[in-house]
């Protein structure tokens, strides 16, 4: 599957110290998925912190919106 990372994201992950990696792999094999609003889900793993990755899923492709984390 091909992920498209947003210009939000790209300047939020520089901004919270995380990498395209760490995030491929929170979508990929999170703790859980919760559905959020517009057919997003957020996909959330605990590693040094609880992250948390706003995604929408569209045809043959993952688009990464945000990432956040507690």
């Amino acid at each position: 599957m091909q992920f498209v990372f947003s210009k939000h994201v790209k300047e939020r992950m520089l901004q919270r110290g995380i990498n395209e990696e760490t995030v491929k792999d929170i979508v990929n094999s999170p703790d859980y998925v919760r559905t959020a609003f517009e057919n997003r889900k957020i996909a959330t793993k605990k590693l040094d912190k609880i992250w948390h990755v706003v995604l929408a899923e569209e045809e043959n492709k993952i688009v990464i919106i945000s990432v956040y984390f507690d």
